[in-house]
């Protein structure tokens, strides 16, 4: 009969002893599945693959084989490196203590290397926390971060990473952070690559997420100047999330000035585009070209000219100028128009200013120059025309409507007038204001004129009572109207339909661009001989004393008339003359300005250094126009008790009230409105030289202050 020999005590009796082999004898006999993954798994913590691997076979496992051919393979490379170790040994090695030390060394590594593959078995097992503590004791702390790492036990490798070294801390840290963006935790994928130093990849995850706040607090906070990939990364999510301040703390901490200029223009922050500008004029063309297109699209035409200048954009800046001329004009917006009209002027001179450097194209330069800005005057005063002929209620007087009128008329009678300017209007307002004041013989001429033009339906009941009724009155003007040339004394007509210049001498009359009265200004040159320096120089310096003036006659001039001109003379007693103080004979501009000789081409007066050194400074003024080329025009005020005012932006002259009033009103110039300060003083020579005065004194009470 068959007899059951229970044999698991001897089996497990044999394990405990490590007696593998014969373990596995009695288990070939009747041990149990459970008996045989007993076998295998102590066989094999104990490296007893020949066993292990047998027990495993029994059971079928695949993983339990693949894992004992692992293990000999790793023991056979540890074997091999352990004998190359002690071959070097030996080499090394020159008595028995060395021989010895090398037994126990080798000793000592197969004994490591033993417990590294105990850990491995052991984290086949699932005993994790074993296998770890194995590899740790090995000197292989590495192994168990990297095992609990590849588990996502994060928290127990964190356990063994501080004694590790620190790349294989930093490893594990970079690991956790990938594997929570795997897991699309970005939040804590962000952090933790910031924790590992990875700055970068946190930037893009937290740019990925649109959180500029995080973006922002890490460029304050942890990133520096020389960070510059990571502050550039940062900066293109800011710009893209459109974060204007965020991105502009970035790139002030790079020190970019292109960029800030770039993040400026395109949230059109032009302010401070331009105040970077300001500093960096090399940036000039990025900002205001932009800014100009910008300012177009506003309808901010008369800005866009200016940037389009400032961008070195000439001709684009003379395009928008001839547009606001022109739009001035449809608009009949006259006065605006000529202002446009005027800066065209400059800007085209400007423009031309290398080849005027070269003196090529002077004369046409200069010719085209004069025709715009006579052409920009005209529709200035054809303004006020306009206003009074077609407003209800008008603030001028009806001399300025008188001397406007005129003055439009003597320049544009035998011309073809601008678009936009009509003669009839110009007639018109003559006639009535010419009969108003006295000058029946102008207001006869001036309906005659009309006459011959197309007049308003509303207007022409009008005309035909005012054609009716001036035949009734005298034909004569009214002698206290009819202006008198400063230059050479001559009273002229009302209306010299070849240009508003004196008859005589050709002197053209200078007038308040306000109310167009004649002003006592004469245009002189100096020699020759003498530079603009130096005439600039003679002219500063403080003039000799003038003798004390008497009371002025009444009309020291006796008149003499032929058949196209009204000549005065000074008539009398010559010494009386000038006691009376109406002219100063022994001054010789004076003296030099009365001898000329008739002629219907002006030829300015020509001062020598000594009538300049004779000249009082704040009776003198000097017009530089736009460019050099085109040279300086002086002027001396013939009668220092009419005091004038020249406008050094636009080159128009003022009658000091009429200045003083519109710069009340709105603190600019009448003409260009360029803005005026209560300190311009009156544009002569003597108030460039107080103003010079003043900014050295409180240059010098600054210095003494500090």
């Amino acid at each position: 009969s068959k007899v059951d020999v229970p044999l698991a005590a001897t089996l497990y009796h044999y394990m405990e002893k490590r007696q593998f082999p014969a373990a596995y004898r009695i288990a070939s006999l009747s041990a149990t599945a459970s008996d045989w993954k007993n076998l295998a798994s102590a066989a094999l913590l104990a490296l007893d693959t020949e066993v292990a691997r047998k027990a495993f076979m029994r059971l079928r496992d695949h993983r339990g084989i693949d894992l004992c051919a692992i293990i000999d393979k790793q023991r056979k490379g540890n074997a091999a490196k352990a004998k190359f170790g002690a071959v070097a040994r030996q080499a090394s090695g020159k008595n028995q203590g060395s021989a010895l030390l090398n037994v126990a060394t080798q000793a000592t590594t197969q004994s490591a290397d033993d417990a590294v593959l105990a850990g491995v078995v052991l984290a086949y097992q699932g005993k994790y926390q074993e296998a770890a503590t194995a590899w740790s004791r090995a000197g292989k702390v590495d192994r168990a971060i990297e095992m609990f790492s590849d588990l996502r036990m994060w928290d127990a490798a964190k356990q063994y990473s501080h004694t590790a070294s620190a790349g294989t801390a930093q490893e594990l840290v970079k690991r956790q952070a990938q594997w929570a963006e795997e897991v699309n935790d970005l939040s804590v994928a962000a952090d933790t690559y910031l924790a590992a130093g990875e700055t970068l990849k946190a930037i893009h995850i937290f740019g990925g997420q649109n959180n500029s706040a995080k973006l922002h607090e890490l460029t304050k906070s942890t990133l520096t100047k020389s960070d510059t990939t990571e502050l550039r990364a940062a900066l293109g999510y800011l710009e893209k999330a459109g974060e204007y301040s965020m991105a502009k703390d970035v790139l002030m901490k790079l020190g970019d000035v292109t960029g800030l200029i770039r993040l400026n223009v395109e949230h059109k922050k032009w302010a401070e585009a331009t105040e970077l500008v300001h500093k960096h004029p090399e940036h000039a063309r990025s900002v205001y070209l932009p800014y100009a297109k910008w300012l177009v699209a506003q309808d901010e035409f008369e800005l866009a000219q200016n940037a389009y200048r400032d961008a070195g954009e000439h001709e684009a800046a003379i395009r928008v100028l001839r547009a606001l001329a022109a739009n001035g004009v449809v608009e009949r917006r006259y006065a605006d128009g000529g202002r446009q009209l005027w800066r065209l002027a400059v800007a085209t001179l400007r423009m031309k200013g290398e080849a005027l450097a070269r003196e090529e194209g002077i004369d046409e330069a200069r010719e085209e120059f004069e025709k715009t800005r006579r052409k920009a005057d005209f529709y200035y005063a054809y303004s006020s025309i306009y206003k009074y002929t077609d407003e209800p209620f008008t603030a001028l007087t009806p001399d300025a409507v008188f001397n406007i009128s005129r003055y439009l008329l003597a320049w544009l009678m035998k011309e073809e007038a601008p678009h936009g300017i009509s003669k009839t209007y110009c007639l018109f307002a003559l006639a009535k204001q010419a009969r108003v004041l006295g000058a029946d013989k102008l207001a006869r001429l001036a309906l005659e004129k009309l006459a011959g033009f197309r007049v308003p339906p509303a207007w022409q009941e009008q005309v035909d009572l005012f054609s009716l009724s001036i035949r009734a009155r005298p034909f004569s003007d009214n002698e206290e109207l009819l202006p008198t040339c400063f230059r050479c004394q001559t009273t002229n007509p009302l209306l010299n339909q070849s240009g508003d210049r004196c008859v005589a001498c050709g002197h053209i009359f200078v007038r308040s661009f306000v109310s167009f009265e004649v002003l006592p200004l004469v245009r002189f040159a100096p020699s020759y001989r003498s530079s603009p320096e130096e005439v600039l120089m003679l002219l500063r310096r403080e003039p000799p004393p003038r003798k004390p003036k008497a009371e002025a006659i009444a009309n020291p001039w006796a008149s003499e008339e032929g058949p196209d001109v009204q000549r005065l003379a000074l008539g009398g007693d010559v010494e009386r003359v000038e006691n009376d103080g109406v002219f100063d004979l022994d001054d010789p501009f004076t003296k030099a300005m009365l001898d000329f000789e008739p002629s219907a081409d002006f030829t300015p007066t020509v001062a020598t250094p000594e009538m300049l050194l004779a000249m009082d400074r704040s009776d003198v003024f000097i017009i530089e126009w736009p460019h050099a080329a085109l040279g300086r025009e002086y002027y001396r005020n013939m009668l220092p008790d009419v005091p004038v005012v020249l406008c050094n932006s636009c080159n128009h002259f003022f009658h000091e009230e009429d200045w003083e009033f519109a710069v009340m009103q709105k603190g600019v110039c009448p003409f260009c409105e360029t803005k005026v300060d209560a300190n311009y003083g009156n544009g002569s020579v003597g108030a460039m030289v107080s103003h010079e005065l003043a900014a050295a004194e409180a240059t010098a009470a600054a210095a003494s202050q500090e």
